[in-house]
């Protein structure tokens, strides 16, 4: 996170767990798409990210095989998606390896 409550990521981007709309490799800080600000908290997981936005919502990217960005598919995305039935009301964020 940045002071200003942006988020940017690095590293490897197999299933767009960078969140740039890409699935190039970084190997320096690049922002994810739309999160100049109004990050709230992160979590990454082994090929997914997620974070709580500063209106208490939950976006996610990245690897979705087993489901785990809660959109309701399980296609991969390359930048953030709303969490369905997450739009409020989040307080933090945890994700595991899947």
């Amino acid at each position: 996170m940045t002071t200003s409550g942006g988020l940017k990521c690095r590293g490897w981007n197999l299933h767009g767990e960078l969140g740039d709309g890409t699935t190039a490799n970084r190997a320096t800080p690049i922002d994810v798409t739309g999160f100049t600000s109004g990050v709230a908290d992160v979590s990454s997981g082994g090929n997914h990210t997620c974070t709580v936005t500063t209106s208490d919502g939950l976006k996610c990217w990245g690897a979705n095989y087993l489901g785990q960005l809660g959109d309701g598919t399980a296609t991969d995305r390359n930048v953030p998606q709303d969490v369905t039935g997450l739009t409020g009301g989040v307080a933090a964020a945890s994700t595991g390896n899947g």
